[in-house]
């Protein structure tokens, strides 16, 4: 996912070749993919990076275990890994063609084996591989149409199968994109149908389905949003999705499937929001509630299946903050507080399931955090007795997303599912007995039996 924040100075100010960072720092957090009660933890710092710096870009292959990028503060390009639930430190890559640069994507394939993107200090488009958990040189892409180029996301679908997407800096300012396979990576190449009409454009985000076969966002300078697929290497052509929301970025892009895809920003009145694709086509941009009024959006976005999404960014206040979209219904968007730094964003989001999300971004010195699915509690039920059949209200919090009631042992129908508030028939074959709700928060029981008669 490309570091909106930097990408955004950038895009004002186009003649700079490179932009440091040095009053940020490296911030991640962990968090659920679906479900209102979910609990962020406190931003927590990562050791190593000698001047501050920033992630940009993150990648998990199950929980417990991502790979996170960016820049240490003094322009060199570092990394971080989790394993078994445990950062290491923040490391430098080797290698920088330029002597220096800074990573804004990495998508990995499996655990030890990823590819990140990003520039070097004469503005260059490179990568660098990591296999069996060993980093390899950072090296440019040959081929920029224009001689500089930034790479801002990159999508893999399998050990040296990528597409990687950005910015041709002297072309025009269109934006580019480069496909490796079998581990080698073809040149880097101006898209096709970015008219002169669209004015300075880049592509930001890229999320792969099959090989060569993506789908593409980014930001037209006299448009707004654009959107472009790529099919076996073949690209279609590049659509304005702007609509009401008038100028607007598009920070990143997320699919599960072939037409399935959501893709996030921040719109043209400063406040973050989605647009999603379904069978193929795509709906209005639409802004989501909660944000503390105009100032960012949100950069980053992950989804586990259709309608079930985590978005990631930053407020006005120059706090990170979250949203949670499930069975396609966005929650409100949340601060997440408590970083050391004081203010802090987050710049990407990876999830490997429901309740396993990690989030970087930055806050003035390498940081990490992590959230989970809130513990169900219950604080009464009634009635207290009844036959089958009867209707039985629970009451609680943090009882949304629940997945089973069960009397005794034996799973209710459940007729209604709130954070606060379950509604469950009991079943045929119930007994005495102390109800237990399951949802992915946990598992809870009544403190007494709900007698059936």
């Amino acid at each position: 996912m490309a570091p909106a924040w930097v990408r955004g100075l950038r895009t004002a100010l186009p003649g700079i070749a490179a932009v440091s960072i040095t009053t940020t720092a490296l911030l991640i957090a962990s968090g659920s993919v679906a479900g209102a009660s979910v609990v962020w933890s406190t931003p927590v710092e990562l050791s190593g990076s000698p001047g501050g710096g920033g992630f940009f870009g993150v990648s998990c292959t199950r929980t417990g275990e991502c790979t996170a990028v960016g820049d240490d503060g003094n322009n060199q390009p570092v990394y971080a890994t989790e394993a078994g639930g445990v950062w290491g430190p923040v490391s430098e890559l080797p290698g920088s063609p330029g002597g220096s640069g800074q990573l804004f994507g990495v998508s990995c394939a499996g655990a030890g084996n990823c590819t990140a993107v990003g520039q070097d200090h004469q503005a260059m488009p490179i990568y660098a591989t990591e296999t069996r958990g060993v980093w390899g040189k950072i090296t440019e892409v040959p081929g920029s149409g224009g001689g500089w180029g930034l790479l801002y996301g990159v999508s893999c679908t399998g050990r040296g199968t990528c597409t990687a997407v950005g910015w041709d800096r002297l072309q025009q300012s269109q934006p580019i994109y480069a496909i490796e396979t079998g581990g080698v990576w073809g040149p880097v190449t101006e898209i096709s149908g970015v008219s002169g009409s669209l004015g300075f454009a880049t592509f930001t985000g890229v999320s792969c389905t099959a090989p060569s076969t993506c789908t593409v966002v980014g930001t037209g300078g006299n448009t707004g949003l654009l959107i472009a697929t790529v099919t076996a290497g073949v690209w279609g052509t590049v659509t304005d999705l702007s609509g009401s929301l008038g100028f607007s970025d598009f920070n990143g892009v997320s699919c599960t499937g072939p037409g399935t895809c959501t893709a996030v920003g921040s719109d043209g009145h400063g406040r973050p929001f989605f647009a999603a694709e379904a069978g193929g086509t795509w709906g209005s941009p639409t802004e989501v509630s909660g944000s503390r009024g105009p100032g960012h959006g949100f950069f980053g976005v992950s989804c586990t299946g259709p309608g079930d999404c985590t978005a990631v960014g930053l407020d006005k206040k120059f706090q990170p903050i979250g949203a949670i979209e499930t069975g396609g219904i966005w929650g409100t968007v949340t601060e997440v507080l408590g970083s050391p730094g004081g203010t802090s964003a987050f710049q990407d989001v990876s999830c490997t399931g429901a309740g396993a999300c990690t989030a970087v971004g930055w806050d003035g010195y390498p940081t990490v955090s992590s959230s989970m699915f809130a513990s169900p509690a219950i604080t009464s039920f009634s009635p207290s007795s009844g036959r089958v059949g009867a209707v039985v209200t629970i009451n609680g919090t943090n009882l949304d997303l629940c997945t089973e009631v069960a009397f005794d042992g034996v799973p209710g129908i459940i007729t209604k599912d709130t954070a606060t508030k379950i509604k469950v028939q009991v079943p045929a074959g119930a007994t005495t007995g102390k109800i237990k709700v399951t949802t992915p928060g946990g598992m809870v029981k009544t403190d007494t039996s709900f007698t059936v008669k």
